[in-house]
């Protein structure tokens, strides 16, 4: 078996280390690195852009340190970027399973730009450095739809309010009816007019 190539230059737009992207996590994976000689326990968070148009879908990835144990507390950072993705702080207390109930929140983040050079060429990385709160995450839950954790659906769209069948106008806009009182036989009657 054989396969043919035909070699290009790579065509992609970085992403703005000083902006802000609203992103959804689509994974988590658990991961290693070696830093100063001793392995750490990582864990691989897994994105996608979800504005503006020209970067939906796009994929980028960021990493955290595990915390050891099974204790997470705000000095960690994966307490500031599960706190970006719930929208709010964790209380102490809260049991939390990761990353099952953060699979497809939306949240801001912000990459960071690494250039590195191989063979004489350089090279330009971009991982996600800084998870926020995303104040208005409805704006965005229909974008990249394709780019949605297994299992999840986007949300149905909002079924539009439907218009009375009938072709009477409701109570509130008719006019109040008019009446007059007339004294007839000794009674009191309405009469419209």
């Amino acid at each position: 078996m054989s396969w043919k190539f035909k070699v290009s230059d790579a065509k992609f737009t970085l992403l703005d280390d000083r902006q802000w992207y609203p992103a959804r996590l689509l994974n988590v994976t658990p991961d290693e690195m070696e830093w100063k000689g001793k392995i750490q326990a990582k864990f691989k968070f897994h994105f996608a852009i979800l504005d503006p148009v020209e970067f939906e879908g796009k994929e980028v990835q960021g990493q955290v340190n595990q915390p050891s144990g099974s204790e997470l507390n705000e000095r960690h950072f994966l307490f500031q970027w599960i706190t970006a993705l719930a929208g709010r702080p964790p209380c102490v207390g809260d049991n939390l399973t990761f990353p099952e109930d953060f699979l497809g929140k939306i949240c801001l983040i912000q990459v960071k730009s690494t250039k590195k050079n191989y063979d004489g060429r350089e090279m330009v990385f971009q991982n996600v450095d800084r998870l926020t709160i995303c104040a208005n995450t409805g704006d965005y839950e229909d974008r990249a739809p394709d780019k949605m954790p297994g299992g999840l659906q986007p949300s149905q769209p909002k079924e539009e309010p439907r218009a009375p069948e009938s072709n009477q106008q409701p109570q509130s806009q008719l006019e109040p009816e008019r009446t007059s009182s007339v004294l007839v036989d000794g009674e009191d009657i309405d009469i419209p007019f």
